[in-house]
């Protein structure tokens, strides 16, 4: 089907990389960030675009970027 989903709710390391092996590369949940602040967003996507995680676990995932 090519379909594209989006996993929610993404809470471990192991989560992930289950995810990951999938297939599946876009994830979401508390693994990456819980709720902020709208003003605090574009400094969270900064330093996420960095490598400067708050969780170290996301910077041992095999991650693959989707244009």
């Amino acid at each position: 089907l090519h379909i594209e989903v989006i996993a929610e709710g993404v809470e471990t390391a192991d989560d992930a990389a289950t995810l990951l092996s999938m297939g599946v590369y876009l994830l979401q949940g508390y693994l990456f960030a819980q709720p902020i602040p709208q003003h605090l967003v574009a400094g969270w996507l900064l330093d996420a675009a960095a490598g400067q995680f708050a969780n170290e676990a996301i910077g041992q995932l095999p991650l693959q970027q989707t244009n």
